[in-house]
């Protein structure tokens, strides 16, 4: 007896499951279509360049100051922009060892990039990617209001309240405070020094002074005035809250703390 007719012999109840099989694998495979169908056809999103977490990946903007390198984790990230500002701007700040488009001649291997809005993001997470750019961001055109900032004389000559690349110092590495000073100046606050002396009646410290939370462990006494050139505790006192906007002086972090003073000067 030949193939054939041995199959055409067989019972016909051991066909079925084999048809059923085929049935079952036909459906499955008819199921998932529609989803490999969608996840093709899915938009690939693009966020430009933000910098890498790793100093690795980008040790150009790594080298700079933690104060620049901060700033370039922000305005890198594309959350903080509105599709209007992506959608009109037209230039972007890289960071990269390749020359490209126009040295911002303000940090090393920075370069302005013109590039079509529509492309942006897509050109940059490449380049990114490819490890041609290590972050990048949009040159965004907002109305900025001026910080206020004090008329004293000296207030310029304070780097570490606002540093403006005076005495060959990094331009922004400051404490970034006088952005502060619009809403906050310390009102109500009471600031305590434990140091060696302070000069209370110094014309910056006097009005903010607090005479009745004050003592002198040194002399056992209220007064804290430092009985030979102790200037620490005063210079000290005045960096936290001397009078500011006074003309001819310099300026601190909140104007309008009060102090007390603990006199701590050769205890042991």
């Amino acid at each position: 007896m030949d193939v054939t007719s041995r199959m055409n012999n067989m019972p016909r109840s051991s066909k079925m499951p084999m048809r059923g099989v085929w049935l079952v694998l036909v459906m499955l495979l008819s199921s998932m279509a529609p989803f490999a169908s969608a996840d093709s056809s899915t938009p690939i999103i693009y966020d430009a360049a933000p910098l890498k977490e790793s100093s690795e990946e980008s040790p150009l903007t790594y080298a700079f100051s933690p104060a620049v390198r901060a700033a370039f984790t922000r305005v890198s990230d594309i959350s903080l922009y509105t599709s209007a500002e992506l959608e009109s701007t037209t230039e972007w700040v890289v960071v990269s060892s390749t020359p490209m488009g126009e040295a911002t001649g303000i940090l090393a291997n920075t370069w302005i990039v013109e590039v079509e809005p529509s492309d942006a993001l897509q050109h940059f997470s490449q380049l990114q990617d490819s490890g041609i750019i290590e972050t990048a961001y949009p040159l965004i055109e907002r109305q900025m209001i001026p910080r206020w900032t004090p008329n004293d004389t000296y207030f310029s000559n304070q780097w570490h309240l606002e540093n403006t690349g005076q005495d060959n110092g990094v331009a922004g590495e400051d404490v970034n405070i006088t952005g502060a000073w619009n809403d906050v100046l310390g009102t109500g606050i009471v600031i305590g020094i434990v140091d060696d002396g302070l000069e209370w009646d110094h014309a910056d410290l006097s009005a903010n002074y607090e005479s009745t939370l004050d003592y002198d462990y040194c002399n056992y006494d209220g007064d804290p005035t430092p009985s030979s050139f102790d200037a620490h505790g005063t210079a000290a006192a005045g960096v936290a809250a001397a009078i500011g906007n006074n003309g001819p002086r310099g300026y601190w972090l909140s104007s309008r703390c009060f102090l007390s003073r603990f006199d701590v000067n050769r205890m042991r």
